[in-house]
């Protein structure tokens, strides 16, 4: 059986305990020593303005929350409208690529195969806008929502943060 041996680098660092400072509960000393910017407190008025200044943030949040949800709203709304053309598109270019068939086949009207062609092409014209305001409509999916994700992460984390000062507020 191999023998396993322990090295100094194996064993944890012993880190050198921390005082907590008067005045503040245990939970709310853990948030501020886990957070390099979190103010220290030398009155009530200071945790007051604190959690002001947060609550104003995060109705902001809140707000913007709303508005990038109207936003995605929107453009899935915008995105469906398109998905109708697209449907509509496929079905014309279906009848138009079936008239040009027919006609091509058809020995007999050789006329009529130059307005199939003109038909088939205007049906291709109609399918690549359709496709392209897909497209459009997908990058600006996709930007509303990362902008909605990114404000419910930044509402959260003020949250967490106003969560972390209510024992002050208890006290």
């Amino acid at each position: 059986m191999p023998s396993t041996s322990v090295t100094a680098n194996d064993l944890p660092v012993a880190k050198a305990p921390q005082t907590q400072p008067l005045g503040l509960s245990a939970g709310l000393y853990a948030v501020a020593t886990a957070s390099e910017n979190f103010p220290q407190f030398e009155s009530a008025t200071d945790v007051h303005n604190l959690l002001e200044k947060k609550s104003r943030l995060l109705g902001a949040e809140i707000r913007m929350l709303e508005q990038r949800r109207q936003a995605l709203r929107a453009m899935e709304k915008a995105r469906d409208a398109v998905y109708g053309e697209l449907a509509a598109s496929v079905a014309m270019l279906t009848s138009s690529a079936n008239a040009l068939t027919a006609s091509l086949n058809d020995a007999e009207m050789p006329d009529q195969v130059g307005a199939a062609f003109d038909g088939n092409l205007e049906s291709l014209d109609r399918l690549e806008n359709v496709t392209a305001a897909l497209i459009t409509n997908f990058h600006c999916w996709r930007a509303a929502w990362e902008q909605y994700a990114l404000t419910c992460n930044r509402a959260k984390i003020l949250k967490a943060e106003m969560s972390a000062a209510e024992p002050l507020v208890d006290a």
